[in-house]
C-alpha cells in the first residue's frame, strides 16, 4: 500500500510540475520523485537487493519530494489539486 501511495503522489506531483515548471526544471522534479519509486518497484517485483533501511530512504526521499512543493501541494485550488484528480482518473478511471 505505502508504494502505491508513493507511485500516486509521485505521478501526480510530476504531472503539477510538469505543468508549471520549464522542461528541464519537469524533468528533474519528476526524477525526483520517480526514480526512487521505480528503485522500490524493482525490488519488489524482481527481487533486487533492498536492505529494509533502504526502503525506508526511499519512502521518506518520496515524502520529502512532496513536501517539497511546501504548501501549494494541500492548496485545492492550486496546480497540484489541478492535475491529482485527472492523474488518478488516468491511472484507475473515473
Amino acid at each position: 500500500m505505502q508504494l502505491v501511495r508513493s507511485l500516486g503522489v509521485a505521478a501526480a506531483v510530476a504531472a503539477t510540475s510538469a505543468a508549471t515548471a520549464s522542461p528541464a526544471e519537469s524533468k528533474a522534479g519528476k526524477d525526483e520523485l520517480l526514480t526512487p519509486c521505480l528503485l522500490s518497484v524493482a525490488a519488489d517485483r524482481c527481487g533486487f537487493p533492498m536492505s529494509g533501511r533502504q526502503a525506508d530512504v526511499i519512502d521518506r526521499e518520496a515524502d520529502v519530494a512532496f513536501e517539497r512543493q511546501g504548501p501549494a501541494a494541500c492548496d485545492r485550488n492550486g496546480g497540484f489539486a489541478q492535475g491529482f484528480r485527472p492523474t488518478l482518473q488516468r491511472w484507475f478511471g473515473p
